[in-house]
């Protein structure tokens, strides 16, 4: 039923909320990451948003955000370099994501024998219980959702 679907608006006070990902620990309760490379927290449901400040390099675009509850959660990013190279890192949080640990340091990927820069490559993120898989490029990165192997 259609009737069910509500809309909620995302208040446009901040100059960077082209949103990226999102994640609902809770009915009312989400986090979100931005093009603008912030992670925005909101407990009504988009009526009011906080930005978090948080320790993750600004250099660094997230790509994929899932908090399990409002302190635990995980954080995939992307380092853009120039010349075809591009690196990943998974980030592990336990206190609402004021500060991340990085738990996973992909390699530097270089495609430079190919046609297409690597900007046109997605990561793909999906978990799978408390497991999260991580797919950029030719590198598959599997770990925990808390950081561990």
């Amino acid at each position: 039923m259609l009737t069910q679907w509500q809309e909620c608006l995302v208040d446009g006070k901040t100059d960077d909320f082209y949103i990226t990902s999102f994640t609902y620990p809770s009915e009312n309760e989400c986090f979100a990451t931005t093009f603008g490379r912030a992670i925005i927290h909101t407990t009504d449901n988009w009526k009011t948003t906080e930005r978090i400040k948080h320790n993750v390099p600004s250099e660094q675009m997230p790509h994929y955000i899932e908090m399990t509850s409002k302190t635990d959660g995980v954080l995939v990013t992307r380092k853009e370099y120039i010349y075809q190279k591009d690196q990943f890192y998974v980030w592990t949080t336990t206190n609402g994501g004021h500060k991340w640990d990085l738990a996973f340091t992909s390699p530097v990927l270089n495609l430079s024998n190919s046609s297409f820069g690597l900007y046109y490559e997605d990561v793909l993120v999906e978990g799978f219980g408390e497991t999260l898989f991580v797919l950029f490029a030719d590198v598959i990165a599997v770990g925990n959702k808390d950081g561990t192997e």
